[in-house]
């Protein structure tokens, strides 16, 4: 335990030279050596796993500054409400609610329930989803088009804003349990509209892509604990399917194909996603053991003495992926860390 708690240390050591670099920007992804920060003005999808690391940190230390400091950025969160895209999903749980659960910071919870409401709105029952949308550069075409990505943000945060949009993040998740989730737990990462049939369908193949693998254990683990038990066997499936292919930590970004880099970003996701899903079943043991084993290679081989976590899979232009720290691969190893530790409880 006593090696956890450093490295929380160094992630969080992280979190503060991060912000003396970004200033008022939003991290994205950093290349290594040299660590410079890719940024967003206004978070893009990565916003809120940004202010999420600051939230953790104020939690674990409980400074004023620090609660200060997670507080501001959560209110320049707000502008993102307004923009047509799913992400919203994990911007307003990850950077808001998070806040609130793990403070009691009223305002947090404001801004939650602002981008749950409008994340809400829309919802297309023609679909039975909450599209990607147009934001992000997706166009019109993300209207018609989702991702796991967002699955575990979308299913914790809009019961948690109005249990009347319940209904909706039940309706989202089932489709792509319908479309994405094959029978041995392999998952297809994307839906797309398909015109020559008239219905969306599933790419690429399923459980290539271990990232969106991931996504979906998350979702679905999320789904199980805090939405409804009747989704647990679904969960049980796609984590013994991760276990079953992916037996070494971190995984490469992608199965298929010629050998690929490791992505410790997925592995990181995996590992939360085991930790939350081991709380309430009967492989909990195993699967809480699987991730220790997870997080054990992250930070001893992967995380810098300065709390970045390198070698995380993004696809950073149109040259294909490079090997970069990512804020989220950051926010979810600390967020594992700052759970085994017992530095925060259960979200």
């Amino acid at each position: 335990m006593a090696g956890y708690e450093r490295a929380l240390e160094r992630s969080l050591l992280g979190v503060n030279t991060t912000l003396e670099e970004v200033g008022d920007r939003f991290p994205m992804f950093a290349r290594h050596p040299g660590g410079t920060w890719t940024t967003s003005r206004r978070g893009s999808w990565t916003g809120g796993f940004w202010v999420g690391l600051l939230w953790l940190r104020a939690a674990v230390t409980g400074e004023r500054e620090h609660l200060r400091a997670a507080s501001d950025w959560t209110e320049s969160l707000l502008p993102r409400a307004d923009d047509s895209t799913s992400t919203r999903a994990m911007t307003f749980w990850y950077g808001a609610a998070l806040g609130h659960l793990l403070t009691g910071d009223a305002r947090a919870a404001e801004v939650a329930h602002i981008g749950a409401k409008a994340l809400a709105a829309d919802f297309r029952p023609e679909l039975g989803i909450i599209p990607m949308g147009t934001a992000l550069g997706t166009g019109e075409h993300g209207l018609r088009e989702s991702f796991v990505d967002p699955l575990a943000a979308l299913v914790r945060l809009l019961p948690w804003s109005d249990g009347a949009h319940t209904a909706l993040a039940r309706a989202h998740l089932d489709e792509h349990v319908r479309l994405c989730l094959a029978a041995d737990g392999a998952v297809s990462a994307h839906l797309r509209w398909d015109d020559a049939t008239s219905r969306l369908r599933p790419e690429p193949r399923p459980g290539t892509w271990s990232r969106g693998q991931a996504w979906a254990l998350l979702g679905l683990a999320e789904a199980a604990t805090e939405l409804d038990g009747a989704y647990l066997p679904l969960a049980h499936s796609v984590a013994e399917h991760w276990l079953r292919t992916r037996p070494h930590q971190p995984p490469p970004d992608r199965t298929d194909g010629p050998p690929a880099e490791p992505d410790t970003s997925a592995a990181a996701i995996s590992a939360y996603a085991l930790i939350t899903l081991g709380r309430g079943c009967e492989s909990g043991r195993r699967y809480r053991d699987f991730a220790m084993a997870t997080v054990d290679a992250l930070v001893d081989e992967h995380l810098t003495g300065s709390g970045a976590l390198l070698h995380g899979s993004y696809r950073t232009g149109p040259d294909g992926t490079e090997s970069v720290e990512t804020v989220w691969g950051n926010f979810f190893l600390t967020l594992a860390l700052a759970q085994l530790t017992g530095a925060v409880g259960p979200l």
